[in-house]
């Protein structure tokens, strides 16, 4: 793709619904968008004085935001001359996501505490959607801990109080953020601590269901909990695990370990010598242990009670006022790192110090919630010669190898190489799929989609599953790891070893299994 514009350019024009922007450059680019900074400028009165007199004249305000575009990165292409991106058909997997994007640019304009970032406004333009934000002086976190190698224990505790009042103020509205880590936190020049990036939140109800059938999944080593990728009950102590997991980077200045190679006290013995070797108090230590449990029961079930545990009250909310663009002008703040989107990648250290007994259920979680976005929905075998062809999917789209599928409103791409059907195009036969962004390969005979009752799903670096498969989960057969360790046995419904299987060695003896 090299050489085919990405961005708008330096100078390029934008009408929203209150003001005009003037785009200055990029900030930074990710999957799902491109922010900006750019110029707002309007005309207002102001009263001018001098030594004899004074009266009021119209004067051009210019104020600095931060301006979101929605544009995916691997689908989305832009005309050079005019800046408009692609159409596409409305019951599209992009038009779903962009679909997605105005609507949590709405939820996070009705928020109004002064640690989330604000959204002043949303509009459509050159075919996609943009969100302007206050523009604020400062770094993230991330970069902040970075600069001081780790921070006293009193600062990570002040901050944890505000960034709680943040989380408590959006789970009481039914919202949870799921992408809580230092990136995602941006720490002002008067260090004050302002959550941003909501591009994951979930609205939820009482149930803890999804009040949106479009979602997002995704999950960052070390700060998300191991049952986030499977999203099938959205409660606060996804986003209390991934504060505290923040918590720890802030007072050690190390990224966390991963929420799969945490599950027996055993496993705990690096996170305790860590967090004690840097001082921190041993309540803080038993809380941020508490928060970090794998299960998410053994968890602090709220924000209050998470900073009860560190001795901590919520402080009283005071509401942020009304972001105007009248005040930024005046007020002058920028953000030169606001909104950066940085990707996680998974480190060969990490992965060679985990018990391959621990991160299977991760692995195997995660094979299947993607083949389960494979699936056709409706789709059932038939041994009747003349039955009418299975039901295909709502939406799905081929452009070469590509194929995009949608299954339960959720969407998922794969390069495929195969036997297609005629009809349909859809995989249909023996072949493979590797799933976009990923590594996972799938190898099997497909139907129309389907994921048949046998199959391997190869994981890179990480090892091989091959064995029988029902309701979309590994239902019995045999893992291997990198190493040669594997493991037998049948798995739950959400594709988890059984406490029946058994763990072994390279050499076929026995190892003790952690999987509960």
């Amino acid at each position: 793709m090299n050489g085919i514009q990405k961005t708008l350019k330096v100078g390029d024009q934008l009408r929203g619904v209150s003001y005009s922007y003037q785009i200055e450059r990029v900030l930074g680019a990710g999957t799902f968008g491109i922010t900006y900074k750019a110029y707002a400028v309007t005309q207002g009165q102001k009263e001018l004085s001098g030594e004899l007199g004074s009266f009021h004249a119209e004067v051009t305000m210019r104020a600095t935001v931060a301006i979101k575009e929605f544009f995916m990165r691997d689908y989305n292409t832009r005309n050079p001359y005019t800046g408009e991106v692609n159409r596409v058909d409305e019951n599209s997997v992009i038009a779903n996501y962009r679909r997605r994007f105005h609507t949590e640019a709405k939820n996070l304009s009705s928020l109004n505490h002064p640690n989330i970032i604000k959204v002043m406004e949303v509009f459509e333009a050159n075919g996609t959607v943009y969100m302007v934000m206050p523009f604020i002086d400062g770094s993230n976190l991330d970069q902040y801990v970075e600069e001081h190698t780790a921070l006293e224990e009193s600062q990570v505790l002040e901050y944890a109080t505000l960034l709680s009042s943040a989380l408590d103020y959006m789970h009481g509205r039914g919202m949870l953020h799921l992408d809580i880590k230092p990136e995602n936190v941006m720490v002002t020049k008067n260090g004050k601590p302002i959550l941003v990036d909501f591009g994951l939140s979930q609205t939820y109800n009482q149930a803890g269901s999804a009040d949106r059938s479009t979602k997002i999944t995704a999950v960052t080593p070390g700060y998300s909990p191991n049952e986030q990728m499977n999203q099938r009950n959205f409660t606060p102590t996804l986003d209390i695990y991934a504060l505290a997991a923040t918590m720890y980077k802030m007072l050690t200045g190390v990224k966390p370990p991963m929420a799969c190679t945490l599950i027996e006290e055993e496993d705990y013995v690096d996170f305790y010598n860590l967090l004690r070797a840097t001082g921190t108090s041993e309540q803080t230590i038993k809380a941020l242990r508490k928060a970090m449990s794998f299960y998410p029961q053994d968890r602090a079930q709220t924000i209050e009670l998470f900073l009860k545990s560190l001795g901590r009250k919520l402080p009283p909310l005071m509401e942020a006022r009304t972001e105007k663009l009248e005040d930024l002008a005046s007020v002058g703040e920028t953000i030169s790192s606001l909104m950066q989107e940085e990707e996680e990648e998974q480190t060969p250290s990490i992965w060679a110090r985990l018990h391959l007994s621990i991160w299977l259920p991760l692995l195997l979680g995660l094979i299947s919630f993607v083949i389960v976005l494979l699936v056709v929905r409706g789709c059932k075998p038939t041994s009747e010669p003349d039955a009418a062809m299975p039901e295909i999917p709502a939406t799905y789209g081929v452009k070469d190898s590509l194929i995009e599928l949608e299954y339960n409103n959720q969407q998922i791409a794969y390069v495929y190489t195969g036997i297609v059907d005629a009809q349909t195009k859809l995989p249909n036969g023996e072949g493979k799929a590797q799933l976009k962004g990923t590594e996972y390969i799938y190898e099997g005979v497909f139907a129309q989609g389907l994921l048949p009752a046998e199959g391997v799903i190869k994981m890179g670096d990480d090892g091989v599953f091959e064995g029988k498969i029902k309701a979309l989960h590994a239902d019995s057969g045999k893992y291997t790891a990198k190493n040669g360790m594997y493991f037998i046995g049948e798995f739950d419904n959400q594709g988890q070893p059984k406490r029946s299987g058994q763990w072994y060695n390279a050499d076929g003896s026995k190892i003790k299994a952690h999987s509960r």
